[in-house]
């Protein structure tokens, strides 16, 4: 992992593409993250609830100023998941995806109409034409208008424990997958989630907050979260990628007893933590 360290030096996360299964895994994942119900704590908008386990897709305090027509842009936005649930309470806004590949984007045609993907390379300079354009960055701050905002989710997978939901919930093979993924992983896993608030700060934006929520809020996304890590887990342990002391009929069978603590009521849950920041009025 990088770290933002200037307005040029921008954090970006590359993981293994995890063949025809990875677009479905990503939109499953955001799907889940996004399920469970939470009031926006803003007058204007206690009228409804958003979709979303950490409560939002816009952090309260940039929903509260962005005009209806913002300009918002997603990067690293896989499939554009983000940005077409978000285009059902923006209708007016434009919204852009940016990712170094095109492999995840669904046909143009599926999309809302305020929403286009396009590619992006955000190890390289931002094209000028784009610089302080958006009212809204899910990722890249170099990208903002004077007094736009950045939002920025991370989840610390370091601290995933494996739990119980029952008495007589098993959770052993789940733990087993996941702990080979952290060995194999750890080192990408160590910061950004805990770093971000600094970051942003020392990389000139104002009024910068963080909050944090439970992925296991809701109880009923809890096995649709952790089948969803099992699919990561055990795609990347087939994939020869990083050496596993498990033969393919071991990997087999692990899966399955995955399965069945997960059936059991076991499962696995992790902090999501979300940092906005805002770039200083003109």
């Amino acid at each position: 992992m990088q770290h933002i360290h200037t307005k040029e030096d921008v954090y970006t996360k590359h993981m293994p593409r995890g063949g025809a299964y990875e677009p479905d895994r990503l939109d499953n994942q955001f799907d889940f993250i996004t399920k469970c119900e939470l009031p926006i704590l803003l007058n204007f908008l206690n009228s409804y609830t958003v979709n979303r386990a950490i409560g939002f897709h816009l952090y309260p305090s940039i929903a509260r100023k962005l005009p209806p027509n913002a300009r918002i842009a997603d990067i690293a936005t896989g499939t554009g998941i983000y940005l077409t649930q978000l285009a059902e309470s923006w209708p007016e806004a434009t919204l852009d995806g940016y990712d170094l590949s095109a492999v995840q984007y669904p046909e143009a045609t599926s999309l809302p109409s305020n929403v286009k993907l396009k590619l992006l390379d955000v190890k390289k300079p931002v094209p000028q034409e784009l610089e302080g354009t958006y009212d809204l960055v899910h990722n890249l701050a170099k990208l903002l208008k004077p007094g736009g905002a950045l939002q920025w989710e991370e989840c610390n997978y370091l601290a995933a424990p494996q739990v119980r939901s029952l008495v007589g919930s098993t959770y052993s093979a789940i733990q087993k997958i996941e702990e080979l993924l952290l060995d194999a992983f750890r080192v990408h896993f160590v910061t950004e989630w805990n770093t971000l608030p600094r970051e942003m700060t020392d990389s000139g934006l104002v009024n910068v907050q963080h909050d944090v929520v439970s992925s296991d809020r809701e109880p009923e996304t809890r096995a649709g979260i952790t089948k969803n890590s099992m699919v990561a887990c055990f795609g990347w342990a087939r994939s020869g990628k990083d050496p596993v002391p498990l033969s393919p009929a071991e990997i087999d069978e692990l899966e399955h007893q995955a399965y069945n603590d997960i059936e059991s009521g076991g499962y696995v849950r992790y902090d999501i933590h979300t940092t906005v920041g805002f770039q200083a009025e003109a």
